[in-house]
């Protein structure tokens, strides 16, 4: 048998072409695996995203979510629902409401929950302020510590479903405390000077927040004034806000600015909202007002909700003039976007 032995030119041909397939080969491509954001992740880019430009319409529920009939009886469907625990000062807390929750939120919509908490040492109602040791309760291993733990555990075992289901949870503690009413409080009104330390409120909140986090993956905290002061605000909330009643919001301004001071990147809420005063509502009360605020003097607000109530006395949006302006493209309803 006869064997080819190939030339010198035709073996530095083959090898220069060797060479130069070896030289062409590219490492293989490495794709990263796609960045999966949390439940509450998505939540919190929404209203990031939404700053300045356009807000979310919420509205505060009983368990029978009555208020959210009424909204949607006059054309509106909130983008936000949320109820509380303890609703109307009840000492007695009620998961009544995750259920309806539950159901808002398979449909697209975002929730909420929020706890006024009673008394945890004498079981009153969150204006009951006997008894309370705010120096006792903000160090481990007191027996006032040791109450107000479970009064944290027991709200969250209330809120774990949510959780459970994968659903993000905007949920709102120790609010108002720059009011005077509230155990927790701080103080505002020179007529109910506080029991808390701005220090030990701070602490509380602190406390609070790595409890509940430590089993709620998913919830988002929320911290609302009453516009009387900002110097207690918890750095550990995700979300800053105050409260309004009245029909002039924009004399909240330098209130507002002055929050935007305390954290320029967090969103910031309008956490309640009423027309007329705390007593009732002003029915005659026009939105145009409120869009207007928005517009000229709070624009980095990106959510606004309003209280509740019965249809003769209450807050919610059913029941104000001018409906059809809450309608803008600036203002998110349910469907107006997905997570």
């Amino acid at each position: 048998m006869t064997v080819s032995v190939p030339t010198t030119s035709e073996f530095n041909t083959l090898a220069a072409r060797v060479t130069a397939l070896e030289q062409a080969r590219q490492p293989p491509v490495v794709v990263a695996p796609p960045t999966i954001l949390t439940a509450k992740e998505r939540v919190l880019n929404l209203f990031t995203s939404i700053r300045g430009r356009q807000w979310v319409l919420s509205q505060m529920c009983h368990n029978d979510m009555h208020e959210q009939t009424l909204c949607m009886q006059a054309g509106l469907d909130p983008a936000l629902l949320i109820g509380d625990l303890y609703m109307d000062f009840s000492t007695t807390l009620s998961s009544g409401v995750i259920g309806p929750l539950l159901a808002f939120a398979r449909v697209g919509g975002l929730i909420g929950c929020n706890a006024i908490m009673p008394n945890p040492i004498t079981n009153g109602n969150a204006q009951d302020r006997s008894l309370i040791n705010p120096g006792q309760m903000t160090t481990v291993g007191t027996p006032q510590y040791n109450a107000f733990i479970t009064a944290t555990d027991r709200i969250i075992a209330a809120l774990k479903p949510i959780d459970d289901a994968g659903f993000a949870l905007i949920h709102r503690c120790f609010w108002e405390a720059d009011q005077g009413s509230f155990w927790w409080n701080v103080g505002g009104d020179p007529n109910q000077p506080g029991l808390f330390s701005v220090q030990q409120y701070q602490d509380l909140w602190r406390i609070y927040a790595a409890r509940v986090r430590q089993t709620l993956k998913n919830v988002i905290l929320v911290w609302s004034t009453n516009g009387n002061r900002v110097d207690h605000y918890p750095t550990e909330c995700d979300i800053i806000g105050f409260d309004y009643y009245g029909n002039s919001p924009a004399d909240l301004t330098n209130h507002y600015n002055a929050l935007l001071g305390k954290s320029s990147t967090k969103p910031i809420w309008m956490a309640e909202f009423g027309s007329g005063g705390w007593q009732a509502g002003d029915p005659n009360f026009n939105v145009q007002t409120l869009l207007a605020c928005v517009r000229n003097n709070m624009p980095a607000l990106t959510m606004i909700c309003a209280w509740s109530g019965e249809a003769n006395a209450g807050w919610q949006w059913g029941r104000y003039q001018d409906l059809i302006a809450l309608r803008s493209p600036s203002v998110l309803q349910l469907g107006d976007f997905q997570l």
